[in-house]
């Protein structure tokens, strides 16, 4: 199968460097995601194999094809070397390509520094911060809005206006952290807000063909709804009707914004144009989604789950900011209601097993070799794993660990809380996500552990941390045996869970603190 695969990417390949300057076809596509499908569940000496044939077709003189080579390997190999060689090329064509292309590009990158640990390296974070400061430069200069900065004195001091990329539903994490500041600003700060959904995360805009390209979900039946409705609070609402970034509708949202002249603008997220493009009028403070690692955008300031670092001082000396544009801060989330309660039985779970649970969207990218292994070093007879998420390749990936493979279940849950409370343990992956759910498993009285790297470790406080796998094997042994330990860190949990979903505190301190920035400007 994966020998006929080659050949046939092969000839492809030959046929549209042959016969073209600098094209991808749709059937290259198709081919080289099959590749990545299939070779994800085999021995890293094959993936290196593929990856060193790949390469040695690449021609950067043919930036699209290069890019999408090179697309192919970071796909299989995710190092950071592949990700460093596509924004060389992007930069190197500039002009090549649009500014929806870029961004589209810069977007792409994006996931794959955000799930791996490895692609973190601060040469490729500054290439790719700047690679989206180009673009949002691009479209700055592509306006044709007066963008010149509202004077504080001239701004609505009773209106905010929240801009998020994407709002989903209350299961979504970043939706849920949208709606708790929105009715925090409302509630806490009798301010008027107007939340924006832009649909600018993963945009496909200006799309070109990479190794398995992702998109950001969207809900178009918000483009009718005026008013979303949380926790007893009408939030007015706007939804953009378009794919985005589409320079018409940012034009059109850029003059409304300015005719209302908010005294605050905050962004959810922090690359999408449109809060970019309004920081230019207003200054903007972005809530980072991964309150353990810095945003990669160019909105005046934004907060951090944690104190700066000596290289990421650096880092953002690099893209023309400073720590002044950081507030420290504590990442606040929210529950979403529980509405039932479930049996071990009726979710097919054994009665006496003790259930640890891993959860997440991404768990095909986050259940490692490295995990199971640590995993599977652990392994007492009464275990049970309970798979929580999006885990695609489950079976190719764990049914290699038998003991796991046996017992084990995947399955999705729309009510959380309901499904930890049949759980014992909470064993989170080296990844940077996962932020929002350890914190509802403390809530329950769930222990967690984890490695010292991510927003669960933001989350979570040292207590629950360890520095490697093997502590983290020796740690799962400890809370299975050790009942008095498991009662202790289950009480600290729930006390630490509590001052996680103080947001009316802790976000009515970071406005507070932009105001008191802004002044002294």
């Amino acid at each position: 199968m994966l020998e006929e695969l080659v050949e046939q990417f092969d000839r492809e390949w030959y046929a549209n460097a042959t016969f073209y300057r600098d094209f991808v076809s749709a059937e290259l596509k198709i081919l080289g995601d099959e590749i990545c499908r299939i070779i994800k569940g085999q021995e890293q000496e094959i993936k290196q194999e593929i990856v060193r044939w790949i390469e040695q077709k690449i021609d950067t003189k043919k930036p699209t094809m290069a890019i999408y080579l090179y697309s192919l390997c970071l796909c299989l190999e995710q190092t950071p070397v592949f990700a460093e060689k596509i924004l060389d090329i992007i930069f190197e064509n500039d002009g090549y390509y649009s500014k929806n292309t870029m961004y589209f590009y810069a977007y792409q990158l994006t996931f794959y520094v955000f799930t791996s640990k490895e692609m973190s390296e601060e040469r490729v974070r500054a290439k790719l911060w700047k690679l989206f400061l180009l673009v949002y430069k691009k479209f700055m200069e592509a306006s044709s809005l007066d963008l010149s900065l509202i004077p504080r004195e001239n701004r609505n001091q009773d209106l905010v206006i929240v801009i998020t990329e994407q709002i989903l539903n209350t299961n979504h994490g970043p939706t849920k952290t949208t709606l708790d500041r929105c009715k925090t600003i409302m509630t806490k700060m009798n301010k008027k807000v107007l939340l924006i959904g832009t649909n600018e995360i993963m945009s496909l805009a200006g799309a070109m063909p990479m190794a398995e390209t992702k998109y950001g979900r969207t809900r178009t039946e918000f483009v009718d709804m005026e008013e979303i409705e949380w926790k007893g609070v009408k939030i007015p609402f706007y939804y953009v009707d378009g794919v985005m970034p589409d320079m018409r509708i940012l034009d059109e949202l850029l003059e409304v914004i300015r005719d209302l002249a908010p005294i605050r603008v905050v962004s959810i997220g922090g690359k999408g144009v449109l809060a970019n493009l309004v920081n230019c009028m207003i200054p903007c403070v972005d809530v980072g989604l991964c309150p353990s690692d810095l945003e990669t955008t160019g909105v005046e300031y934004q907060t951090l789950g944690r104190k700066l670092e000596k290289e990421e001082v650096q880092l953002l000396g690099e893209v023309g900011l400073s720590e002044r544009n950081i507030i420290e801060s504590i990442f606040t989330s929210s529950l979403k209601t529980q509405t039932s309660h479930f049996t071990r039985e009726e979710l097919g779970v054994p009665k006496d097993s003790f259930v640890i649970t891993v959860i997440g969207n991404r768990l095909d990218f986050e259940i490692t070799p490295e995990f199971l292994e640590m995993l599977n070093s652990a392994w007492e007879e009464d275990f049970f794993v309970l798979f929580l998420g999006k885990f695609e390749h489950m079976q190719e990936r764990v049914e290699r660990y038998p003991k796991i493979w046996q017992s084990s279940k995947l399955m999705f849950t729309n009510d959380i809380l309901a499904t930890l409370e049949v759980c014992d343990l909470y064993v989170n992956p080296i990844r940077r996500g996962g932020g929002t759910s350890s914190v509802e498993a403390l809530y329950k009285g769930v222990p967690v552990v984890a490695t010292q790297y991510g927003d669960v470790a933001i989350n979570i406080g040292d207590n629950y941390c360890v520095d490697n796998y093997e502590e983290m094997a020796w740690a799962i042994k400890r809370y299975h045996s050790d009942s008095a330990f498991y009662r202790e860190q289950s009480d600290k949990g729930i006390k630490r869970a509590e001052m996680l979903f103080d947001t009316d505190t802790e976000f009515v301190r970071i406005l507070e603190e932009v105001d008191c920035r802004e002044k002294q400007k």
